[in-house]
């Protein structure tokens, strides 16, 4: 951190035309991150709007998604399976079991496959729906 802070940031600076510029710049970019990631929110929302009663999400409606959806939808199914199973605290699947699990939904060739994420929670493909489960009772 402390090298960003003596090394690229003056070069930053230096490049946008002063500390103010880079300020004005940074706010800039994050503004567009929380649009980018209420818009993220908001169509995650509309796509787990479209569970089954069963709790499945009919993967048409899943692939159908942009990438960054895709992997919000994800997290939110194994969020609550994780809540499910008595874990309220903070949850996230690694974003590589994201992009894994993310290919293999967008593959045709296996129809029924369960997919294990951290405390127990398991990700399946049953037909065509997606369902996240918690993880079994311990015994």
């Amino acid at each position: 951190r402390n090298a960003a802070r003596l090394e690229a940031a003056p070069a930053l600076a230096s490049l946008c035309g002063g500390d103010a510029r880079l300020r004005a710049r940074l706010d800039a970019l994050r503004g567009q991150a929380e649009s980018l990631g209420e818009w993220v929110a908001a169509e995650a929302d509309a796509r787990l709007s479209r569970q089954r009663a069963s709790g499945e999400l009919p993967l048409e409606i899943y692939r159908a998604a942009p990438e960054p959806v895709r992997h919000e939808v994800l997290q939110r199914l194994a969020l609550a399976a994780a809540r499910a199973a008595g874990h309220a605290d903070a949850y996230a699947v690694p974003f590589d079991g994201l992009r894994d699990a993310d290919a293999r939904l967008r593959d045709d060739a296996t129809v029924r496959w369960t997919c294990h994420l951290p405390r127990g929670v398991a990700l399946e493909r049953r037909g065509d729906a997606l369902a996240c489960a918690p993880p079994p009772p311990a015994r």
